[in-house]
């Protein structure tokens, strides 16, 4: 992996943001396959750090897919994962011929979602997950500053909303949420 260029936003010292291969395993990784997605990551973070950013050509929708950062968004707020953002934020670069952008997900690590986690106010049920850095600016895993920088964009807050408004009529409504929550009640009953 590499640490990343920008640092992390309300940092209280100097903390970085450091990027971790998964797959393909350090061990296996071409050379020439590691730069280029360090490249290509690093053109992510730099077209989203310029002044150009919200631009739907040229800024940072030109490497990373917008549907998926507002499903992520939108499942770590709901769960309030302290993690989400920052320790278990897994992305992937789809092939050339599926899109050629960078994709957030899968979700993981919920294990201390749902307010479960008793620091940096993860059991809190005002605020949002993606501030962390504002709560606890002192902690060693701080969330990158893609966040903050996509709530300034205004085409992505109209989506984010959007899209919100779409799941709270489906899949997030409150019926659904307690069904699934009884069915998964009456799973380990």
């Amino acid at each position: 992996g590499w640490t990343s260029a920008f640092a992390p936003p309300s940092a209280s010292g100097n903390q970085s943001i450091y990027v971790q291969y998964v797959y393909p395993k350090p061990i296996n990784i071409h050379p020439k396959q590691e730069q280029y997605i360090k490249n290509y990551v690093d053109s992510f973070e730099t077209s989203l750090a310029s002044p150009g950013f919200q631009d739907p050509n040229t800024g940072w929708r030109r490497y990373m897919d917008e549907n998926s950062v507002i499903d992520y968004m939108l499942i770590n707020e709901m769960s309030r994962n302290v993690d989400g953002y920052r320790i278990s934020t897994f992305f992937h670069k789809q092939k050339i011929n599926q899109g050629s952008k960078l994709k957030l997900g899968p979700v993981w690590d919920y294990d201390i979602a749902w307010l479960n986690a008793d620091y940096c106010l993860g059991n809190s049920t005002t605020g949002w997950a993606y501030n962390f850095n504002n709560v606890c600016g002192n902690d060693g895993m701080l969330v990158p500053f893609w966040w903050q920088r996509f709530r300034q964009d205004t085409l992505f807050n109209k989506r984010l909303y959007c899209r919100y408004t779409e799941l709270r009529n489906s899949f997030f409504s409150t019926p659904a949420l307690h069904s699934l929550a009884d069915s998964m009640a009456a799973v380990l009953a």
